[in-house]
């Protein structure tokens, strides 16, 4: 059974690939697409809140039984200050759920030139499973 995770980021297409090559070790639960929408839906899920829908309709919590994320992936688009505020609103919630991010540096370093879902997903999976 999948590890059910949350994600932050703004490039849908790149994010459903993502979706993809992580599967099946993890799955995306709830995705926001939105500073605005991740700020407001992505501490109350990981603290608990089962009610909380994405506004983006992305994730499985949309079509299945809602899961609470064990950690929150965000986009290497994502500003360094969104991801400090972010993960000071989870921290609140859930001190627990880390927030997980893959640079366009970390790509790079992996051998990726520009938004690769197959070397982002590799990434996240090693930065997941030191985190988890």
């Amino acid at each position: 059974m999948p590890i059910p995770i949350a994600s932050y980021g703004n490039n849908a297409n790149v994010g459903s690939g993502v979706r993809e090559a992580l599967l099946p070790d993890y799955e995306i639960v709830h995705g926001s697409t939105s500073f605005e929408d991740a700020k407001k839906e992505l501490p109350a899920l990981a603290g608990g809140d089962l009610s909380v829908k994405p506004a983006s309709g992305l994730g499985t919590n949309t079509t299945a039984t809602p899961q609470v994320p064990k950690a929150i992936i965000v986009g290497g688009s994502i500003s360094a200050e969104e991801v400090a505020e972010l993960t000071k609103l989870v921290q609140e919630k859930a001190p627990g759920v880390p927030i997980v991010q893959v640079t366009r540096e970390d790509v790079t370093a992996a051998g990726g030139s520009g938004p690769d879902p197959a070397i982002i997903a590799k990434v996240l999976k090693e930065k997941l499973g030191a985190a988890l």
